[in-house]
């Protein structure tokens, strides 16, 4: 499927963040290890945004030649301090009980008293933290690696708690006994 062509609309109900947002498919930035991921059927990666935006994208990219894109981008999209982050994972399959969907949910904003904004804090605390539990317990091996098989996944949420991103999990079972 092309990136931007499936379109979802995705609710989010909190009570710092209720709106709703589009997701569309865009492909790529997912590298699984098999070893870790290979009995998983699908793996999708799709990004929100706010209703409409994925059109002007795909009406600009079909008016405009590259550079010009990139020019009005840059001009109409700078840096800016007043961001938001929102994060959706959900898994879905078939266990003994049943049906399920479980679901990992952040929604962080800039914070004003540290001067940081939403990306910075999403990027910077959980590598932080992801670079502590791998090198602070001895872990790390040698050459390339997916880290994910190394990451404590509790311990990863209750310390990245700490710098105010609060990941809230749900589960959401259909024909559970």
């Amino acid at each position: 499927m092309a990136p931007l062509e499936r379109r979802e609309d995705q609710i989010f109900n909190g009570d710092e963040f209720s709106t709703i947002l589009e997701s569309a498919l865009t492909h790529g930035a997912f590298d699984a290890d098999l070893d870790l991921w290979g009995d998983v059927g699908n793996i999708f990666y799709a990004t929100l945004r706010y209703p409409g935006h994925f059109e002007k994208v795909r009406t600009m990219l079909k008016s405009f030649p590259r550079e010009e894109c990139v020019r009005q981008l840059k001009e109409k999209m700078g840096p800016s301090a007043e961001d938001v982050i929102v994060l959706r994972v959900k898994v879905s399959g078939k266990g003994s009980a049943g049906q399920a969907v479980f679901a990992y949910e952040l929604v962080d904003f800039y914070d004003p008293a540290e001067r940081l904004t939403a990306m910075q804090r999403c990027t910077a605390f959980p590598a932080a933290e992801t670079l502590l539990q791998i090198i602070g317990a001895g872990n790390w091996p040698r050459g390339v690696i997916h880290h994910e098989r190394y990451i404590d996944i509790d311990l990863l949420i209750a310390n990245l708690a700490r710098h105010g991103l609060k990941i809230k999990t749900s589960l959401t079972a259909k024909g559970a006994i």
